[in-house]
This record gives C-alpha cells, sequence and structure tokens, in this order.
C-alpha cells in the first residue's frame, strides 16, 4: 500500500509541475517573451493548487468509500481536455495581457491541473483513515510528492525541452495523466480493501485522527510562512530572468530550489532554526553590497548569491512551518492553509505590486519579511514579547543605521574635495566607490551588529537595502510600470573634453555639454537624446551613426531604407534616419514604450522625423506576430532590437522566426540584429540560423569606444546583419570593421521547440 501511495503522489507532483513549464512557453510567445508572463503563471497555478487542496479538504469531510467514488468520477473529467493546447486567440494589443494570460491558462490546461493539484492531501488523508501504522503520521509522503516535483524541473528544461517538440511534450503529458489515473485507481480499491471505521467513532478513538484545536494565530502563522517564500521566488525569478532571458532553465531554477527546502524542512533531521538564522545576516548583508555595488561580474557568483540566500530565507520559513504542523487530522487543512499562503505570496508580486509599487519594491521587501522569522539568539529568546518591545526594536533598528547614513554622506562631501587625486581618484578609488564603501560598507557592519535581535536587524536590513536600490543617473522625470517591466527618463548633465594648447603643453579639461535625456528599462539603458536643438536630430547609444547601425544606413541606405520595419521602439532613435519619401514601421508591443517615445517632452526623434516628411507608423503587439500580418516582400531593411531590460524575447531568435523575416523581406533586403548583451554570446545563434537558411552573415562588434566618443553619446554595441547574398551587404563587405560570421560547430540551433542558454552563457 504504502508503495502505490507513494509512486502514485510522486506521479501526480511529476505531471504537475511538468506542465507549469510546458504552459509557460505555450502563451510567452504571444506576449513578447516578458519576464512577467512566469510569476502571472505562478500565481495562477498556486490558485488552482489552494482550489485543489480545497476541494480534498472539503471532499475527505465525507465517508471515505463515497469519497473515494467520487474522485474517481472526478479523474475522468480532464479526459475532455486533453491533449492540452492554446486555446484562444493572440491578445489585444494596448490592453493589460493579464486577463487574456489567465483566460488563456484555464482554457488550456485548468481543469487536469486542478485534479492533479488534488493527489497528494488526498492520499495521505486516505491513508490516515487507514489501520496502517504509518497513518499516524503522513507527512513523510510529503517527500515523496515534492521529490517528484523537483524531478520534473529537472527533467524538463535539460531533458524534455531539448528533445521534444511542444507538440510532443503536450501528448507525453497526457499519457502521463492516463498513468495517474490508473495509479489512483489502484490506490483507491487498496483502501477500499482496508478496514475502515465508522467516521464518528473513530475521529473519537484513533490517536491519528483526533482533532486538535489550532487558534487562528498558529493558522496566520502557517499562511505567512508559506507567503514569504513564495514571494522571495517570484522575486528572485523575475530578477534573473528580467537581466538575462525569460526561458525555463531560468524559471525553474528558483521554483527547484524552493521545493528542496520543502523537502529537507519536513524531514524527521532537519537543519535547525538557529543555525539558519545565524548564517541568513551573512547573506543578505553581502547581496545588499553587491546590489549596491550594481555588480555583475562574475556572473555566477553574483547568481549563486541571489540564489543561496533565497535558499537559506526559503529554508528558514519552511523549517518553522514544519515544526508547528498539526497532527494528522487536519492535515489537509495545513495544506490548504499552506496552498492559502502561497497564493498571497504570488499575488502579491504578480498582480499587487505592480499596481501600488512604481518600481521593483516587492524584492527587497520580502527579504526583510524573511529576516523577521529569524529566531532571536541567545537565553533571552521568548515567544511573546511585549509591544513596547517589539515598537523599540524597530525604532532602534531603523534609527541606528539611518543615523550613521547622515554621518557617513556628510563625511563623504567633506572628504571628496580634500582626498582627491588629480584624476579625481580618492584614495585609489573613484569618488563612486568611495561613496560606496562609506554610505554601505559602514552601515552594513552596524546591521551585522544588530543581527542578535530579529526586529532591529530586519529594520536595519530595510534601511540598507534601500541604499543599495539601483537609481538611474540623472534627475528623473517619469518613472512607469507595465507588464513588461520599468521605465525611467531621467535627464542628465553631460560633459565633454576639451583640449587647449598652453606654455606648458596641451591641457584636457571637461566643459558642460547639452542635457541628455535617458530611457532606462530595468537596469540597462534603451536609448538617450540630447536635448539640444542642433544636436538632438543625432541618434546616441547604440544607434550612432558611428556605429554598426549607423554605418548600415549611410552604405545601404539609399537602396533598403525606403521601407523599414523596426521591431522594438525604445527611444524611436532610428527614426532619424527617416527623410522625406521613405517608410518606417514600429513594432512596439508594450504602449507605454509609444507613450513616452512620442512624448516631445522627453524625446522628439518621432516628432522631428515627421515633420521631415518620414512616414512613421507604430504597430501594438507582439513583434513577430504583427510582422507576420504584414504583406510578404514589404522590407528593404527589417531590424529587431525588441529587448527587456536585458534580456532577450528567445522566440524572436528562431529558424521559424527568421523564417518570417525573410518572407516579409524584398530581394536584396538586409535584417539586422542587435546582439549586445551582458550575461549571453548570441552570436552563434544568429550564425547557426544563417547557415541553417543558407544566409550569409556579417558581423561588427563595436567595442572600441573611447571615453571621449561615449560623452558624445555612442555606446558599445554588436550588431549581425544577414542576406540572402553577399552583395546585398553592398560596400559593408570591404569595409575591414565587418567580418564574416563565425559559426562554431557546437553553435545551438534555436527554433520554437527548443532554446537553451547554457551553451551561450558567459560565465565570467
Amino acid at each position: 500500500m504504502l508503495a502505490v501511495y507513494s509512486l502514485t503522489i510522486f506521479a501526480g507532483a511529476f505531471l504537475l509541475f511538468l506542465v507549469q513549464p510546458l504552459a509557460a512557453r505555450m502563451v510567452l510567445p504571444s506576449l513578447g517573451g516578458s519576464p512577467a508572463v512566469w510569476n502571472t503563471c505562478m500565481v495562477f497555478f498556486q490558485g488552482l493548487l489552494l482550489a485543489g487542496y480545497a476541494y480534498a479538504h472539503w471532499s475527505t469531510t465525507r465517508n471515505v468509500r463515497r469519497q473515494t467514488a467520487l474522485h474517481l468520477a472526478v479523474l475522468l473529467l480532464p479526459l475532455a481536455a486533453l491533449p492540452i493546447a492554446l486555446r484562444t486567440g493572440p491578445p489585444a494589443p494596448g490592453g493589460s495581457p493579464i486577463p487574456w494570460l489567465l483566460t488563456a491558462l484555464a482554457l488550456s490546461v485548468g481543469l487536469p491541473f486542478l485534479v492533479v493539484s488534488s493527489t497528494a492531501p488526498l492520499l495521505q488523508r486516505w491513508l490516515t483513515a487507514t489501520g496502517h501504522q504509518a497513518g499516524r503520521d503522513p507527512y513523510f509522503l510529503y517527500a515523496a510528492s515534492n521529490a517528484g516535483s523537483l524531478i520534473a524541473l529537472i527533467v524538463y528544461p535539460l531533458v524534455l525541452e531539448p528533445t521534444l517538440t511542444l507538440q510532443q511534450q503536450r501528448y507525453a503529458w497526457s499519457v502521463g495523466y492516463v498513468v495517474l489515473a490508473a495509479l489512483t485507481a489502484w490506490s483507491a480499491i487498496i483502501t477500499l480493501r482496508q478496514p475502515v471505521a465508522a467516521p464518528a467513532g473513530a475521529r473519537r478513538t484513533r490517536p491519528a485522527l483526533v482533532r486538535e484545536a489550532v487558534p487562528l494565530r498558529r493558522r496566520l502563522f502557517w499562511v505567512t510562512a508559506a507567503a514569504v517564500p513564495s514571494s522571495y521566488m517570484l522575486a528572485v525569478t523575475q530578477y534573473l530572468s528580467t537581466d538575462i532571458a525569460a526561458v525555463p532553465l531560468l524559471w525553474v531554477v528558483p521554483l527547484a530550489l524552493y521545493l528542496v527546502t520543502f523537502i529537507i524542512a519536513f524531514a524527521s533531521r532537519s537543519t535547525s532554526a538557529d543555525f539558519l538564522s545565524r548564517i541568513l545576516p551573512l547573506l543578505t548583508i553581502g547581496l545588499a553590497v553587491a546590489l549596491a555595488m550594481s555588480a555583475k561580474r562574475p556572473v555566477w557568483l553574483v547568481i549563486v548569491l541571489h540564489l543561496l540566500t533565497f535558499f537559506v530565507a526559503a529554508l528558514l520559513c519552511h523549517r518553522r512551518l514544519a515544526a508547528s504542523r498539526p497532527g494528522p487530522a487536519r492535515l489537509t487543512e495545513f495544506y490548504l492553509f499552506i496552498a492559502l499562503g502561497g497564493v498571497f505570496g504570488g499575488m502579491f508580486n504578480a498582480l499587487l505590486a505592480p499596481l501600488i509599487f512604481r518600481t521593483i519594491v516587492e524584492y527587497p521587501l520580502v527579504i526583510v519579511a524573511a529576516c523577521l522569522f529569524r529566531v532571536r539568539a541567545g537565553p533571552s529568546r521568548d515567544e511573546g514579547r511585549a509591544p513596547v518591545n517589539v515598537i523599540l526594536d524597530i525604532a532602534i533598528g531603523g534609527a541606528m543605521v539611518l543615523t550613521v547614513l547622515l554621518l557617513l554622506q556628510a563625511l563623504v562631501g567633506w572628504a571628496a574635495p580634500r582626498l582627491s587625486s588629480a584624476d579625481g581618484d580618492i584614495l585609489g578609488l573613484s569618488e563612486r566607490q568611495f561613496g560606496l564603501l562609506l554610505v554601505v560598507g559602514v552601515p552594513s557592519v552596524i546591521v551585522y551588529v544588530l543581527s542578535r535581535w530579529p526586529l532591529r536587524f530586519a529594520m536595519g536590513m530595510a534601511v540598507l537595502l534601500w541604499l543599495a536600490r539601483p537609481t538611474p543617473e540623472g534627475r528623473i522625470l517619469h518613472v512607469e510600470r507595465t507588464f513588461f517591466g520599468v521605465y525611467h527618463v531621467t535627464d542628465k548633465a553631460t560633459f565633454r573634453p576639451v583640449g587647449v594648447t598652453t606654455p606648458h603643453g596641451p591641457v584636457a579639461f571637461l566643459v558642460p555639454g547639452p542635457r541628455l535625456h535617458l530611457l532606462v528599462h530595468g537596469t540597462t539603458e534603451h536609448g538617450a537624446q540630447f536635448m539640444d536643438p542642433r544636436e538632438r536630430a543625432i541618434p546616441l547609444t547604440y544607434y550612432h551613426p558611428d556605429g554598426p547601425i549607423g554605418q548600415t544606413f549611410a552604405v545601404l541606405g539609399d537602396r533598403i531604407a525606403d521601407r523599414a520595419a523596426f521591431v522594438g521602439m525604445g527611444t524611436g532613435a532610428l527614426a532619424a534616419y527617416g527623410t522625406a519619401g521613405r517608410h518606417f514601421t514600429f513594432y512596439e508591443i508594450d504602449p507605454a514604450i509609444v507613450r513616452i517615445a512620442e512624448n516631445p517632452d522627453w524625446f522628439t526623434y518621432l516628432s522631428d522625423a515627421r515633420r521631415r516628411g518620414l512616414r512613421c507608423d507604430v504597430v501594438l503587439g507582439d513583434g513577430r506576430l504583427s510582422l507576420q500580418r504584414a504583406p510578404d516582400g514589404e522590407f528593404g531593411l527589417i531590424v529587431l532590437d525588441a529587448f527587456s531590460s536585458d534580456a532577450i524575447p528567445v522566440h524572436l531568435l528562431t529558424l521559424e522566426a527568421t523564417r518570417i523575416y525573410l518572407g516579409k523581406l524584398r530581394p536584396g533586403g538586409v535584417i539586422a540584429f542587435h546582439v549586445s548583451n551582458v550575461y549571453l554570446d548570441l552570436a552563434p545563434v544568429v550564425g547557426r540560423i544563417a547557415a541553417d537558411l543558407n544566409l550569409s552573415a556579417l558581423d561588427m562588434e563595436d567595442s572600441d569606444v573611447t571615453e571621449a566618443q561615449e560623452q558624445l553619446g555612442r555606446s558599445r554595441s554588436h550588431w549581425i546583419m544577414l542576406a540572402r547574398d553577399p552583395r546585398d551587404f553592398g560596400a559593408l563587405v570591404g569595409d575591414r570593421r565587418w567580418r564574416p560570421l563565425r559559426i562554431p560547430e557546437d553553435a545551438p540551433a534555436w527554433t520554437d521547440d527548443y532554446t537553451s542558454i547554457v551553451g551561450i552563457f558567459r560565465w565570467k
């Protein structure tokens, strides 16, 4: 009986967590590859998990024989919805994607997921109703559930996704559901063959089923202890996928760690909350310092720091949750409250936070919340503390760090002009590094001293994380948060080097330049413009006239740029290359970007180009889906430049997507891929696509940009041009700055059914 129960629970959990990345992959292309897709999917699945646990809790209050018969009938309902598939059209452009996404998931996988989610609590409850000795404490079966979930999360990105197409994955999951239904029926038959006492008498006499009294405070603790790790998991997932890529590998790693913490926490011998409470301060303080320094190198170390801090915090919360679990009679109720907490945590991140916060505040908030679950060190620890002591802890923790902060800011202002060397360094550090060392480094020591008191430490961490928050350069003109990310428009002063010849030789110094407006998406600049009327027509950053795309327009513009398509708008800088008689079409998924780019108070590229006679259209919606509706052979130039922060929408860089672009490209046209990326080397991906489609490819990595050129608005960038024939590149072929794209033998071939970032990750 235990073997069949364990196998059934394992299979149910395996299917439950296999379908989550599968469903997210199905809907991702329709929403521009946004990192927010996964968070919203998680909220949906957590909500259905809660509904499944509620069904299990409600149905097990009835006679076991009737309940098993009911569940066997319920198991048959999802067969009508198999195989799972996306059963709705694309979302309407311009509106909120969340209602469409939730509807699409409900129609596609809602009913099967709901039924499968009830498997674990139901079978554990069936075990308590039998005479088996293991029924006195059936929580050990929770390990089988989490093991199945964990293996599914490992198998999907490493085995299923690389080897099976999406259609094959959908059919394989459907077969798995039939197997689960058979295992559940077998478990039900075994249960019905066991001697089961009458419900009333059994509950009064059998120790395993004695219903202990659970106060409201304890139930609230269950919800909170489940909500904080759930919220933390989504926050760290969003952080990683925003700057790298929205792909299953980066989705499932935090989720897998989350499940591991459940397995460890509910094990009979588990890491103590005291030990976790001692190491969590070291990790959170280190993370705060890394955030303050905007650390991105080495990449592996930054990722490990974020994930390790999350792992320890989640394990601490789950360990305290496991320590407070009730007896078996309230097993389904306990799981119901855990699921309720998971839903609350997910809803806070995916639905509530974007409405109440203009920036990503939920990540530091949930770190502070996790710190509140630390147990108090020393012999003075107790459970009930007077409210006045709680208020005192909060006031002391925040006040100490704030006082030190104000003193240090004054010290930085005093020391900078007195200790600066001729080149602007202070004691061998740049002025920014020196300021961060004092303003973040010293308060970190103070915060660690407070770690003996959980409340004081948490308040100190709140101040420290506030100091560590990323802030764009310059004066903020506009902040906006949408489903697709956080946008800042800032006004920044610029300085330009000027050389003067004196009797003692040449002297270089900086003079004020024109004001500069910047568009920052997440942590990445997505465009800029000088506000001086004499210079605002110059496209800046990655689109500078001296850069790769500027050279492309200079050499090929008269031939190919009369009709051009741009997937991704940014500030609209590419409109600066438009002249009377040309027709440019911008494809942009986020209406907020369109509003920002078309507001002349912030950026004037589009309005200036239209005044010059450029015909400029804007099409709202996912670039790939929208471009697919354009007439074949319409464009001479197609530019792919749709990044989310520094993350790439992978569905725009697949073999099938490039075939669509080729269909819209007229003979002699060129496709330009902007592949600048801190974390991923995308050149092999584009190169493999070019080889598979028998296209010619030119590559230019514009990395030799001097500091003086940066002051003039030019940024380092990496562009790849594809064409059907090398002659379509014109004079670019003879330019030494452009090289034929080298394609490694092991270059990955990205398709709609397979995308893997492992082989192209920049680990250093």
